[in-house]
């Protein structure tokens, strides 16, 4: 009976991987009958990709320009989590949990191992 179960499993793993295969061939044949489809995803697949390396300038431009009024850590916080966010299209709690921890572990080698004097803004860090 453990034999009978083990190659039922096995046939159930089998079909799957076949018709994920067949799933694959039919949206390759899909993609080949619509041409227009086809180039209207890789230029929404351009403009996305442009509009997120601009939006990452931006947020770079802005990060720096509130260096003397927030700091250098808070505003990298910031830049992190909104890159994580936006850029990379996670949530909001792995986003500002990524930002706060890299600007805790950049704050604590810059500033304390390496004495580097990062610039502080009005809360003093």
């Amino acid at each position: 009976m453990g034999l009978h179960r083990a190659g039922r499993a096995g046939a159930g793993i089998l079909s799957h991987l076949v018709r994920a295969r067949h799933d694959r061939h039919v949206a390759r044949d899909d993609r080949r009958q619509d041409p227009q489809g086809r180039a209207r995803r890789r230029r929404d697949r351009l403009e996305s990709g442009a509009a997120r390396g601009f939006g990452t300038w931006a947020a770079f431009t802005l990060s720096v320009a509130l260096y003397k009024p927030l700091g250098f850590t808070i505003s990298f916080a910031l830049l992190t989590a909104f890159t994580v966010a936006v850029i990379f299209r996670r949530s909001l709690v792995a986003a500002a949990a990524t930002g706060i921890g890299l600007a805790v572990a950049f704050h604590l080698v810059f500033a304390v191992a390496l004495d580097v004097a990062l610039p502080t803004g009005w809360l003093g860090f």
